[in-house]
């Protein structure tokens, strides 16, 4: 890292063997090399998509990228570690969007009809309705 890689793809293809995920999203994070993180998380580990998503809501990264990686990624995207990541930085309506498109799929995941459910309460948007109606 503190050789300053034009191509962030070794670091990226280390820290993924080896489980140093938040090193590999911050290096190309603070180093405007956004198209990797979208590589890496698209192509190489979608796996890893939540705690990518995790590191750049700590490196204070705009919203508007964050929701476009995540619906990038959607059906391989493991929900409920998503929603970890996200409920520890009190940012779980970031996902709204992404949960309401896997819901309009007809999903059946309970974990998105949760998260969605929580949303739906903190923002108080007619919850009464969502919890009477959803059979999840």
């Amino acid at each position: 890292m503190e050789a300053k890689l034009p191509d962030a793809r070794p670091l990226i293809n280390v820290c993924d063997r080896f489980g140093f995920v938040p090193d590999l999203t911050h290096y190309p994070y603070t180093n405007n090399m956004l198209r990797y993180i979208e590589r890496y998380v698209q192509k190489v580990n979608p796996g890893n998509a939540p705690l990518v998503v995790g590191q750049l809501l700590d490196d204070e990264c705009p919203e508007d990228f964050i929701k476009s990686l995540i619906l990038s990624v959607r059906s391989l995207l493991p929900v409920e570690p998503l929603v970890e990541e996200c409920e520890k930085r009190n940012r779980l309506c970031l996902l709204a969007q992404f949960l309401e498109h896997l819901v309009s799929e007809g999903s059946q995941d309970v974990h998105v009809h949760n998260a969605l459910r929580k949303i739906i309460i903190d923002s108080n948007k007619n919850p009464e309705h969502f919890l009477t109606t959803n059979p999840y």
